[in-house]
């Protein structure tokens, strides 16, 4: 466990919600230069015509080229309540071109992978516990069992953990009836077994 500061709690709740107010794409900052990497299908940014290989010159009023700008710094020009406007500058292929996106909810998935990787044998990778994973997790299995799921690899590196009800649920399928799976205990806080 660890404690979060309070200007970054924010940021962890979005991720632990499943979903954020966005444009809806994935960037890389490379040679001080905002890259979209992958543009959300049907998303934001895809209805307003932005495409992968785009780069960010300006965000409504704010030069973000050149600029040594940071991840954070760029989150929170691109993020804001559902349905806001966002005025964008990019560089296509030599050529400047404007845009205006209306900002969406943008989902976050916990499930980076769901497939059989041999026949009768499954495998999931959880990127993180959040309020959506239990959900990914039983649809991802639904799938996976109409393929012939007999085994299962559950992938759990590089988890950075989140909610505890979530973890539970996911730890419940997999034992039987009344199994202790954790429990929370504090000085000032009861015993809870779940």
């Amino acid at each position: 466990s660890v404690y979060i500061p309070r200007e970054q709690l924010a940021g962890v709740n979005e991720d632990l919600d499943g979903s954020f107010q966005g444009i809806g794409v994935e960037f890389l900052i490379i040679n001080d230069t905002i890259n979209i990497t992958s543009v959300v299908p049907d998303g934001p940014s895809a209805t307003a015509g932005l495409r992968i290989g785009d780069k960010f010159i300006r965000v409504n009023d704010t030069a973000v080229a050149g600029v040594k700008i940071t991840t954070e710094r760029i989150k929170a020009l691109l993020r804001g309540p559902l349905e806001s406007q966002v005025k964008l500058n990019v560089m296509r292929g030599g050529q400047l071109m404007d845009f205006s996106v209306s900002r969406g909810t943008i989902p976050l998935h916990s499930i980076d992978a769901a497939y059989m990787i041999s026949p009768g044998v499954g495998y999931i990778r959880i990127n993180r516990f959040a309020a959506n994973t239990y959900q990914e997790f039983m649809d991802a299995m639904l799938d996976l069992q109409k393929k012939g799921l007999e085994k299962l690899i559950v992938d759990l590196r590089q988890n950075s953990g989140g909610y505890l009800d979530a973890a539970v649920h996911i730890a419940d399928e997999f034992l039987g009836d009344h199994e202790l799976i954790v429990y929370t205990e504090g000085k000032h806080y009861p015993r809870k077994d779940y």
